[in-house]
């Protein structure tokens, strides 16, 4: 793969059993910094459950559209 890894990449490579399509961009903040590595702290945290997602309930998901249905009421 060649190509310019500080802004966008999107390339392709492949074998005789698969193919793999591969993007990746960097978000920068106005003032030029980048969250690479940093990470944003969340405002409303929900925790994973292993045990839950196991079972198809999501309680991420459904925490986030928690918030946001309160907000639009």
């Amino acid at each position: 793969m060649n190509g310019n890894f500080n802004d966008h990449y999107a390339g392709t490579f492949s074998n005789r059993a698969f193919s793999v399509n591969t993007s990746t961009s960097m978000v920068k903040r106005l003032d030029g910094q980048c969250y690479e590595g940093i990470g944003i702290t969340p405002e409303v945290e929900a925790l994973y459950n292993e045990a839950e997602f196991k079972k198809g309930n999501d309680t991420q998901l459904e925490a986030a559209l928690d918030l946001i249905d309160s907000l639009t009421r």
